[in-house]
C-alpha cells in the first residue's frame, strides 16, 4: 500500500470494529501518519465522502468542505473532522477510536 500511495490523499481502511470506512494520511517517506480521519461531519454528524477530483471531502448533507487532513475549509461545519490514533507495530496498522493526545494535522 505505502509503495502506491500518494503522500496526502486520504485512503480510505475498514479498521474498527465497527466496520466504519476511515482514512489513513501518508505522509513523505511513504510514511503513515499518527492519526486517521473519522469521516463524521462535525455540523449534524453526517457521513463525509473524499472526492479526489475536489481533493476535498464533502458532507452530502449541508455542504461541509474538509481538505485532506480533515480541516474545515467551508462551512457551516466549524470544527474539523474527528481523528482516531494510528499505532504501527510488526508491520501491522492498528486504528484505535482515541483522539490523538494533540491534534497532529
Amino acid at each position: 500500500m505505502l509503495t502506491t500511495a500518494t503522500p496526502g490523499i486520504p485512503i480510505p481502511v475498514k479498521g474498527l470494529p465497527d466496520g466504519s470506512v476511515d482514512y489513513l494520511i501518508i505522509k513523505d517517506g511513504p510514511k503513515i501518519a499518527e492519526y486517521a480521519i473519522r469521516p463524521i461531519c462535525t455540523h449534524l454528524g453526517c457521513t463525509v465522502k473524499w472526492h479526489p477530483q475536489e481533493n476535498h471531502f464533502i458532507c452530502p448533507c449541508h455542504g461541509s468542505q474538509y481538505d485532506s487532513q480533515g480541516k474545515v475549509i467551508h462551512g457551516p461545519a466549524r470544527r474539523s473532522l474527528p481523528l482516531l490514533t494510528v499505532v504501527v507495530k510488526e508491520n501491522q496498522v492498528r486504528l484505535v477510536d482515541v483522539p490523538p493526545a494533540r491534534d497532529l494535522r
